[in-house]
């Protein structure tokens, strides 16, 4: 009874919000870990609450740090345009009718109808084969080097495509056609070369 009643008076003795442990020690009512009040605790509740703060402050630096990463994203290069064109490898004709473009890839229908010769070096259009229609801008007219030794005339024509239905032309790409036109007039491609359109 005497010691049930020390412990009583020690107990009264801790002040307000403040209970008996069983070992003749005090603690505040509230039992989670800040509420020990003793050494061998103290430690334990110590270590909790530093983890706990940095576990925190983990937090807070690594949610931006991850925001920015994943919306920054690797960077895309940007994909070049495709530029779509036919080619042909044959061009007949003479320059005071209608010339033909022959062996043409794509959606041409394998060539051209019959175009007015002043086409090559005013503009026009060129109506293939399968009645598609590609117009061409008036061209810009140089001295070629790639027809064999000997021709009367070595001519490139560049021009840029104002009009398509072929879908195998980029409007707005450029057209070139090198001719090679002989003492008669008659008009043949460089061997080996191709007009591109």
């Amino acid at each position: 009874m005497l010691v049930y009643a020390a412990q009583r008076a020690r107990v009264a003795s801790f002040g307000p919000g403040m209970e008996h442990d069983g070992r003749g020690r005090g603690r505040l009512r509230n039992r989670g870990c800040l509420g020990l009040l003793t050494t061998t605790n103290g430690g334990k509740c110590m270590l909790r609450s530093r983890i706990a703060r940095f576990a925190t402050a983990g937090l807070v630096i690594a949610t931006p740090l991850s925001l920015v990463i994943g919306l920054s994203g690797p960077a895309s290069a940007s994909q070049p345009a495709v530029v779509l064109s036919i080619k042909c490898s044959g061009l007949s004709g003479n320059i005071s009718s209608t010339v033909t473009l022959s062996g043409c890839n794509h959606n041409s229908g394998g060539g051209s109808q019959p175009l007015n010769a002043a086409a090559l070096a005013t503009g026009g259009t060129i109506t293939w084969l399968n009645g598609k229609t590609t117009k061409i801008g008036a061209p810009a007219l140089s001295t070629g080097t790639l027809c064999p030794a000997g021709t009367a005339t070595d001519e490139v024509a560049k021009s840029t495509v104002t009009a398509d239905t072929t879908h195998s032309v980029t409007v707005g790409s450029k057209t070139k056609v090198e001719v090679c036109i002989d003492s008669s007039g008659n008009i043949t491609l460089p061997p080996g070369k191709k007009a591109k359109i």
